[in-house]
C-alpha cells in the first residue's frame, strides 16, 4: 500500500518523516521531474545579467536575446516578467 502526503514545509515533512520511521514504514522524498532550471546552467546568470539590461530597454528583441542565450523565446520573456516585477532578483 502507498499513502501520499501533501505537506506545507520542511517541518510538516521531518514530523512525517519521524512518525515513519518510529513505525517502520519506509519513506521517499518526490523527486523533480522535468528539465532543469536555465538558471543552472553555468554562467548563465553572468550572461543574462549582461542581456537584460538592453531587453527591458528594448534595445534588442526577445527573439535576438534568446538566440544569444541559447535558450526559447517563451524562456526569455518568462525571464523579462520576472525582472520587470523584481529586478534586484539576479544580485
Amino acid at each position: 500500500m502507498r499513502i501520499v502526503v501533501e505537506v506545507d514545509s520542511e517541518d510538516q515533512a521531518a514530523t512525517i518523516e519521524k512518525i515513519a520511521r518510529e513505525r517502520g514504514w519506509k519513506t521517499t522524498r518526490p523527486k523533480r521531474t522535468g528539465r532543469k532550471r536555465v538558471q543552472s546552467r553555468p554562467d548563465f546568470s553572468t550572461r543574462w545579467a549582461k542581456i537584460a539590461p538592453d531587453l527591458l530597454h528594448g534595445r534588442i528583441s526577445l527573439r535576438k536575446a534568446a538566440e544569444r542565450l541559447g535558450i526559447g523565446a517563451t524562456t526569455v520573456a518568462r525571464l523579462r516578467d520576472v525582472e520587470k516585477k523584481q529586478p534586484d532578483v539576479r544580485r
